[in-house]
């Protein structure tokens, strides 16, 4: 029987029914519209229907089975040993190991390419340099070869030491003099600190007005010596509370034979044994930066003598405390 049948519509007409002659049994033809009724779907010859996906995601449950169109190369896509995607699997593999985190582990395993680009910024956390004669570090206590390599340290020539432009703070080089030598201060710009040591004494010639008890200055002072009292004779007067008077120096001359000796006080403690001085005859006691001998504080300085004759000279002294 042939598709398609004639039927009379409701005024007895004829119409014609599309229908689908199955073993003569016929099946009414239906066709699946849009709600506009002027857009039916397609059919492909295998009875699927087709559709369109271009307007909006299509969701698809079940089993999906991908067929090869014309421009598409199965073979490109085994999986098989040797193929491409299992090559690309495994190096994605390798990708991943190499992968930490967020980083990248990376090896250098030839050398790097000559040429003149830098390399970036490269920080250095720790680095011991070596002591050998080719090595820039050397250990100390340890001598000097005569082939060492090492860093050389350089100044640079400055002959008439000028200003430096640099602010106060900033980092500067050192400077030498036309033959090498490398410029120093000959100015102490400040006081030294204060201490009980003291640095010795830097001067043209002979300095003789000062002379210090400890870091303390003291101003030599000179005294005459003309006595001729048997007993107690004041050379020099009580210097006041917690001073005391030291002979740094002594020239005595005796006009005739007597004794004489040096005392802290009238009459007090001695200070030297008995000098037996012949008529005419005397000593000297060279200047003694200690001293020879000096008196309790605040007691006067005494000249005993044996007999009333004549004695002269002088003395040097300071007061100490």
């Amino acid at each position: 029987m042939a598709n398609n049948i004639t039927i009379k519509d409701a005024n007895a007409s004829d119409v014609v029914v599309k229908s689908i002659d199955n073993a003569s049994v016929q099946l009414p033809a239906h066709a699946l519209y849009d709600s506009t009724g002027s857009n039916a779907a397609s059919i492909d010859a295998g009875g699927a229907v087709k559709v369109d996906g271009s307007g909006a995601t299509q969701p698809v449950s079940g089993n999906v089975t991908a067929n090869a169109g014309t421009n598409l190369n199965t073979a490109a896509l085994a999986l098989e040993s040797g193929g491409n995607l299992a090559a690309a699997a495994t190096s994605l593999a390798l990708l991943d190991n190499a992968i930490s985190g967020n980083e990248m582990q990376v090896d250098i395993v030839g050398a790097l390419p000559a040429g003149t680009n830098n390399i970036g910024d490269v920080d250095v956390l720790s680095i011991i340099p070596g002591t050998g004669a080719t090595n820039l570090g050397k250990a100390i206590d340890t001598a000097t070869g005569a082939t060492d390599t090492g860093v050389l340290a350089l100044a640079t020539r400055d002959d008439a030491l000028t200003t430096l432009t640099p602010a106060d703070g900033d980092n500067v080089q050192l400077r030498t003099t036309a033959v090498g030598r490398l410029w120093t201060s000959a100015v102490v710009d400040t006081e030294l600190p204060a201490g009980t040591q003291l640095i010795g004494s830097a001067a043209a010639a002979s300095v003789t007005g000062v002379v210090y008890q400890g870091t303390t200055a003291r101003t030599p002072v000179f005294a005459a010596i003309a006595a001729s009292s048997s007993g107690n004779n004041t050379i020099v007067a009580a210097a006041g509370a917690s001073n005391k008077i030291r002979v740094l120096a002594v020239q005595l001359i005796a006009n005739g034979a007597v004794n004489a000796k040096w005392q802290s006080g009238a009459g007090g403690t001695d200070l030297t044994g008995l000098a037996y001085l012949a008529a005419n005859g005397g000593y000297v006691l060279p200047f003694n930066p200690a001293g020879w001998f000096e008196t309790a504080a605040d007691t006067l300085l005494n000249l005993n003598l044996s007999g009333a004759v004549a004695v002269g000279g002088s003395l040097t002294y300071i007061v100490v405390t």
